[in-house]
């Protein structure tokens, strides 16, 4: 659900500055950002230096409406590329699978959730060749 930024006292976000239109903009997140799009303000919103009509904000970026910036903070799924070459430089510097899965699976657990005991560090167990049985 998209949030309005704006000075009317109904906006979802306040800004109190005379450069702000009633309803200015709205933001909404997405899994790729954050969409901002403008509500046909006087002053108009800037990403990165441009005015523009609506955009997807990455992390990093720079919305300006009127004299505020906000600066995006958004986190983005990494692709498969981008993690396995995160998992090959853990293992560059020593950290074994074990670590490695259990600090994906300790990312992933539920804030409200007790955690577990860590795995021991810096093991790395040997695949069997094809038509080898595991040892």
């Amino acid at each position: 659900m998209p949030k309005v930024i704006g000075r009317d006292e109904e906006a979802d976000i306040i800004v109190e500055d005379r450069n702000v239109s009633r309803r200015h903009c709205t933001v909404a997140g997405l899994p790729n950002g954050v969409r901002v799009q403008d509500l046909d303000s006087t002053n108009g919103i800037w990403v990165n230096g441009k005015r523009v009509a609506s955009a997807t904000l990455k992390n990093g970026d720079k919305l300006v409406v009127g004299d505020i910036t906000f600066i995006a903070e958004c986190e983005t799924p990494m692709g498969f590329s981008t993690a396995i070459r995160k998992v090959e430089d853990q293992f560059a510097f020593g950290k074994g699978y074990r670590t490695i899965l259990g600090e994906i699976a300790a990312e992933a657990r539920p804030t409200d959730s007790k955690p577990q005991p860590s795995a021991p560090t810096n093991q790395l167990k040997k695949m069997p060749e094809a038509g080898q049985p595991p040892k």
